[in-house]
């Protein structure tokens, strides 16, 4: 498999140095992050556990998050950046901590601002905040002060991919955990939103399992 041939060398670091490198370069940037991401796997095993692990302490958080930053309207930067820093915390507390410290959350809520016309800025956007925020409740306090709510739900209203409506229902389900996220939600027609997604994509699982959660959030007392 290439994808061990490359971590059984010198891969991960060759690319964190092509990072540091070339900061001003959108091309290194977009491609060596697309590259970071695609080494992460599909986040299930120990061995993405690690290689997760291995680059944050290379310093590869930093280095994503520094090509988002400061790329802002480089379309490819964003949705490869995003891309990577998705793969780079998803089912890893520590990594998503990480990148929270580094200001993660206010620069992808800034991303989907940006982009709001990308449904690949949109999708891994919103999946990225899922992780960001997920048993963070300083991060999820912050992205509620930031109209969380309002990104997701115009997310879910301009792009019907199936991609952007899972992303967008996993992450409603964090923000919902709370009263006053499930009163956010409803309020500004949240609901409406998750059942059309669910008939929308009724063979995509993800997004009924989500949607369903969500749906079970929103009428709890």
């Amino acid at each position: 498999e290439h994808r061990a041939e490359i971590l059984s060398g010198s891969g991960r670091q060759l690319l964190l140095s092509a990072l540091r490198a070339y900061p001003r370069d959108a091309q290194v940037q977009g491609y060596c992050c697309a590259a970071l991401g695609n080494l992460a796997g599909d986040g299930g095993d120990s061995q993405d556990s690690e290689y997760q692990a291995s680059v944050a302490a290379l310093g590869g958080l930093d280095l994503v998050i520094a090509a988002i930053r400061s790329h802002t309207e480089a379309v490819q930067v964003q949705e490869r950046g995003l891309a990577a820093l998705w793969r780079l915390i998803r089912n890893n507390q520590s990594c998503s901590a990480s990148a929270a410290a580094l200001g993660g959350t206010d620069l992808v809520v800034c991303a989907l601002r940006m982009h709001d016309s990308s449904p690949r800025v949109q999708a891994y956007g919103l999946a990225s905040l899922r992780w960001l925020v997920q048993d963070n409740a300083a991060e999820a306090a912050k992205l509620a002060s930031l109209s969380g709510a309002e990104l997701v739900l115009e997310a879910l209203r301009g792009h019907p991919a199936a991609a952007v409506q899972e992303c967008g229902c996993a992450l409603l389900r964090q923000l919902a955990w709370s009263p006053e996220g499930r009163a956010r939600i409803v309020q500004l027609g949240g609901a409406e939103l998750v059942v059309q997604a669910m008939r929308t994509h009724p063979s995509l699982l993800p997004v009924q399992a989500f949607g369903c959660a969500v749906v079970q959030c929103l009428t709890s007392a």
